[in-house]
């Protein structure tokens, strides 16, 4: 990624090689998705530009970098409001993007960028990279995205409904804001643990979210549709 200037905002740029072709397909669904989805929470591709030595996509930048990078530097927990913010606006993406026919399949805390609001507390986040999106509404079979937001019926090399993974994708996440100090390896144990306590360490309204989409069986797992209509999750993110 690098940042450049157009004489009135900085921007970023992103680089992507293709010298053998082997993600010309992940570069067919990327560029689809930055030209048919806009919203406040995706992150804007402006312009892309595909040339022999690779594929540039021409992006706004967020300064903060992206979510992990952010946890990284503050090896705390967020305030319980600002997670309910990143969130909620994640929720949003999400509700637009499924809406769309598009489910992303490789949601983490490296996906979602990051930059500061004047005059508000909570930080504003946006998905990005659809390279491993799935267009369409049938099952998806290919084992993609990264192993520890991965849901579990992605494992099984059977097919899987992406929706449903996307949002066991956004529970992992959601579990990360609240501890961002465990480690990759200490997480899902950790994870499990207080699953089998059915989060009792969290408020009310958190406790319920974890138990409507950090479930192992796709099927009882609650769609985006359902998720935004928790209270909770709507609850209006304040400046104060």
């Amino acid at each position: 990624m690098y940042a450049t200037d157009d004489f009135t905002r900085r921007l970023a740029c992103k680089v992507v090689f293709d010298r053998d072709g082997t993600t010309s397909h992940l570069l067919e669904r990327e560029e689809y998705c930055a030209k048919e989805l806009r919203h406040p929470h995706l992150v804007t591709v402006l312009k892309v530009d595909r040339r022999l030595e690779g594929t540039l996509f021409l992006m706004e930048l967020y300064e903060e970098g992206d979510l992990n990078q952010v946890l990284s530097d503050h090896q705390e927990s967020f305030d319980l409001s600002h997670v309910r913010c990143v969130f909620q606006q994640l929720v949003l993406a999400l509700q637009y993007v499924h809406g769309r026919s598009v489910a992303h399949r490789d949601i983490k805390l490296e996906n979602i960028l990051v930059k500061s609001r004047p005059r508000h507390p909570h930080y504003h986040v946006s998905l990005c990279d659809f390279g491993l999106c799935h267009l369409g509404f049938g099952p998806a079979k290919t084992v993609c995205g990264t192993f520890y937001t991965m849901a579990p019926e992605v494992f099984m090399q059977n097919k899987y409904d992406p929706y449903k993974a996307d949002i066991w994708s956004l529970g992992v996440v959601l579990y990360r804001l609240t501890r961002p100090s465990l480690t990759l390896q200490d997480m899902e144990e950790t994870m499990m643990k207080e699953k089998g306590q059915q989060w009792s360490r969290y408020p009310v309204g958190l406790r319920r979210i974890f138990s409507l989409i950090l479930v192992e069986d796709p099927r009882h797992r609650a769609d985006i549709t359902s998720l935004w209509e928790e209270s909770w999750a709507r609850k209006v993110c304040t400046s104060s």
